[in-house]
């Protein structure tokens, strides 16, 4: 008979930044889901792993599994444990989505491929996005089933963020609303990458004692040596030239060729795929923080936009309000104040723009479109405020104002009270509305972190008090 003399086990660990980035995913009240080609047993480990379901309590070390089991004569999924119990059973005729939903969150609910062709073919096509929703792990699934998968979640009207690395994603990189192919590339640390400039360095210096340093890619010939060397010759001697040009060169910040020997040069470099093209976002690197990178830049991008339109349509209604005031008596601006504003105004936009996006993502959402209820009645309610204390300010300065001072708007440009008062109205209200627009936390940098807009703003308010 056959002897045994012991078990081989393997595993394949997950990456060291996997699960951390994974928490800040979850923390953000997203849903993470797997859809995988691989054994429904190892996808559900790794989701035990990675605790993709949050339980109440929070001691325990490993998350519940279920795994689908269809019953054909009964038409019903039996949601079974690892010891093969029944934990629950959901009918097709009448499914209970609320008890499903409340199922996935204790436990890991897990269906591989044959069994989401079953249900797809014998349950009601309108709950059927209802099912797939609320299950975590999609195992032995073919690229048509992914796809299928990322349609049926996105035909609930929810956003999907999609990574793959293979041809096998391409269908559903396509579908999701955020598609990012993930490349083979290792993430280098900073230690390695400081001892591998220290490398370079030494090499080239020692190359630099031993051969004479080259000033120019291109070795010109004289006339001696179109004399005693070939055509072939002189090719060979431009080309050796060249390489030792570049070879010197190599990884020089500023050198012409510096970055192309690097891409030349490099063996490690990894190759693009048809995930690649599929997807409008591409990752050189295996790790999961692209995801956090993609959502943080594009929340940032779209409150930015938000907050750019509020701040521009507030300063035009204030120039409006300003100029309509100043033109009833016949006064206008002057070009000096009118240069200042547009100044001061430039300046507060460059220091918005160096706002960066919060390493972590928030549980809120930014709004989904710019007529969304709260920015429309943020800029209604600024309008309002803009106009009365417009109002209020022209009313008390009307006693001072001598009407003889009043000109035409053709005429030379005299200062008086009214336009003085109706300038630092502008100046003031101006900062006011980058004060009061500008987003911050959650989704980008505070004041605190973006401490030069601040301090501008409080420079705009202390030349106002000076004035």
């Amino acid at each position: 008979g056959s002897r045994i003399d012991g078990f081989l086990i393997f595993q394949c660990p997950m990456k060291e930044d996997t699960k951390e980035h994974i928490n800040k995913i979850i923390d953000a009240d997203c849903k993470v889901k797997i859809i995988t080609g691989d054994n429904i047993l190892t996808a559900a480990y790794v989701a035990s792993k990675l605790k993709i379901v949050r339980n109440n309590d929070k001691d325990e070390k490993e998350e519940s599994v279920a795994f689908a089991k269809i019953d054909e004569e009964k038409k019903c999924i039996n949601w079974m444990d690892y010891d093969n119990n029944n934990v629950s059973t959901s009918h097709f005729k009448l499914m209970n989505f609320i008890a499903i939903e409340k199922m996935s969150q204790s436990y890991i609910l897990c269906i591989g491929g044959k069994e989401l062709d079953l249900v797809i073919s014998m349950m009601d096509p309108k709950d059927i996005s209802n099912l797939i929703y609320n299950i975590h792990v999609f195992a032995r699934t073919s690229p048509a089933q992914k796809d299928y998968i990322i349609r049926m979640i996105n035909k609930l009207g929810k956003y999907t963020a999609m990574c793959g690395d293979g041809t096998n994603d391409v269908g559903s990189l396509k579908s999701a609303t955020i598609g990012i192919a993930v490349l083979n590339g290792k993430v280098k640390k900073k230690e390695e990458e400081k001892e591998e400039e220290k490398k370079q360095d030494g090499e080239i210096v020692e190359e630099e004692k031993k051969e004479p340093k080259l000033k120019s890619p291109i070795w010109w010939p004289s006339q001696q040596d179109y004399q005693r060397m070939s055509m072939a010759e002189i090719r060979k001697k431009q080309q050796e030239h060249m390489q030792l040009y570049m070879k010197q060169n190599k990884g020089k910040k500023g050198s012409p060729f510096g970055n192309m020997n690097d891409l030349m040069m490099d063996s490690t470099m990894t190759e693009l795929g048809d995930a690649c093209i599929a997807a409008p976002f591409t990752y050189k690197f295996e790790s999961m923080s692209c995801v956090n990178t993609v959502i943080s830049q594009g929340r940032t991008t779209i409150t930015t936009t938000y907050q750019m339109y509020k701040i521009l349509a507030l300063n035009s209604m204030i120039s409006a309000y300003s100029m309509s005031t100043l033109y009833l008596d016949g006064v206008k601006n002057g070009d000096f104040q009118m240069t200042m504003l547009g100044m001061a105004m430039g300046i507060l936009f460059l220091l918005i723009s160096l706002s960066k996006p919060l390493e972590n993502l928030s549980k809120l959402r930014p709004p989904k479109s710019i007529f969304s209820p709260s920015i429309v009645i943020s800029v209604l309610l600024q309008f309002t405020f803009h106009f009365v204390t417009l109002v209020y300010i022209v009313s008390a300065t009307d006693p001072f104002i001598i009407r003889d001072e009043s000109t035409k708007p053709d005429t030379d440009f005299k200062p008086n009270l009214k336009n003085n008062v109706v300038f630092l109205y502008s100046w003031t209200m101006t900062a006011t509305t980058f004060l009061v627009n500008y987003e911050g936390a959650p989704f980008m940098q505070s004041f605190k972190e973006n401490s030069k807009l601040f301090k501008g703003i409080l420079v705009m308010y202390g030349i106002a008090l000076v004035a």
